[in-house]
């Protein structure tokens, strides 16, 4: 995603991981790294989707760049549901040490 997650983008989120969840995909990774911000919609849905992948035994986690998003969601308490992290390579390997026990 890029520029505003706001209520205008914010079914596009919501079909994005529902269509994810449907393919039977659990590790998914939400990259915001191109939101430059995010309105009350964009949080609903970013709550969402945390949500929805959790009901499935799912898990999200996070790609935030933007230091304004990524305080927002400090603000909100967003921030202390997921994993946060500044590249989608760093989210995609971080499943693959969860597993290595």
């Amino acid at each position: 995603m890029s520029g505003c997650l706001d209520v205008r983008h914010s079914a596009a989120l919501r079909e994005s991981v529902c269509a994810a969840l449907r393919a039977g995909r659990r590790r998914l990774v939400l990259n915001l790294s191109g939101v430059t911000r995010v309105d009350a919609a964009g949080l609903g849905e970013i709550a969402h989707a945390h949500k929805m992948a959790r009901i499935v035994n799912g898990e999200l986690k996070l790609v935030v760049r933007n230091e304004a998003v990524r305080e927002l969601l400090k603000r909100t308490r967003l921030a202390c549901f997921f994993a946060m992290y500044s590249s989608e390579a760093a989210a995609i390997v971080s499943y693959d040490i969860a597993v290595s026990v």
